[in-house]
């Protein structure tokens, strides 16, 4: 993914003069080509356990995550951070592939879109260090009150239970506070990463550019 923007035009050609491959976004002098944005999705349509999506919607989404994902490997180069084990994303294909229906529909996929259980098995690592590393990052500094946790425990908490088990008793706030502030850390924490990265795309220029989208 990391390559030198030399020109807005740096296209990939064939030897008869083909059009192969071309830059769809960029974040400072690092660039985001179409065949990375189309194996992001083949890779997402093998995690969701989904088809795969080639609108021009869905490239687009792609090249955001995909530029994010530019920033946020620069900052885990600044930190230093050091990555999950590859045994966590072993662990985490091991149980998608004991599901007799899903890992014979991933073995498909896979197939079909030229992924080697290697090449997933280090994507998986990936995402996985992705997320911890924003909870990382940024939960630290979150702090959630008791107010909040009760008005949650009001408004979301409670209705949420009562329309999914309704007539079983209902648990007390102290009963539901870990997992309340479980939720509302991971929340703040999306949040943080979220305007940390709209401040990191505004210096770092980021630019999609929608003329080069399919």
């Amino acid at each position: 993914m990391k390559r030198t923007v030399l020109a807005l035009a740096v296209v990939t050609l064939t030897a008869g003069g083909e059009i192969i491959d071309r830059i769809v976004g960029a974040a400072g002098t690092d660039v985001v080509t179409l065949s990375e944005a189309r194996r992001y999705l083949e890779y997402q349509s093998v995690f969701q356990n989904k088809e795969l999506d080639l609108s021009r919607q869905a490239y687009r989404e792609a090249v955001d995550q995909l530029l994010n994902q530019v920033l946020i490997r620069r900052e885990i180069e600044i930190s230093r951070y050091t990555p999950p084990a590859m045994s966590e994303a072993e662990k985490r294909l091991n149980e998608w592939m004991a599901d007799k229906d899903r890992g014979l529909k991933m073995q498909k996929q896979l197939a079909a879109y030229g992924i080697t259980e290697d090449d997933l098995r280090k994507r998986l690592l990936w995402y996985i260090t992705v997320i911890r590393f924003t909870d990382y990052r940024f939960s630290p500094g979150v702090q959630v009150r008791d107010e909040e946790i009760e008005e949650y425990y009001k408004s979301n908490f409670l209705p949420q239970f009562r329309k999914t088990s309704p007539g079983a008793p209902e648990p007390s706030l102290d009963e539901s506070r870990a997992a309340i502030q479980q939720i509302l850390v991971q929340q703040k924490t999306t949040q943080a990463t979220n305007e940390w990265l709209n401040l990191a795309r505004q210096q770092a220029r980021v630019r999609i550019f929608e003329e080069a989208l399919p």
